[in-house]
């Protein structure tokens, strides 16, 4: 996409440090992330207790919670170039 071959899912980490507490619905920075959906994004960390389940951040109130991995949410994909 765009030029590029190394795009891939955050991990939990990365994609919570998007999160912006102060906002809500969406809780992220419109101004950085416009037209942001107020809803679950998928992250590429499986739930390590449950294998079957991976994380996700909700960009409506940042909250971030584990769900199945057959579950259909959004994704935000960033790149992992130099």
């Amino acid at each position: 996409h765009r030029g590029h071959a190394d795009w891939r899912l955050p991990n939990r980490t990365e994609l919570e440090s998007l999160v912006k507490i102060e906002s809500f619905a969406p809780a992220i920075d419109g101004t950085v992330f416009p037209d942001t959906a107020p809803l679950g994004y998928w992250t590429s960390t499986t739930h390590a207790p449950i294998p079957d389940l991976a994380w996700y951040v909700d960009f409506d109130d940042g909250y971030t919670g584990a769900s199945r991995k057959t579950d259909t949410y959004h994704v935000r994909l960033v790149r992992s170039g130099q």
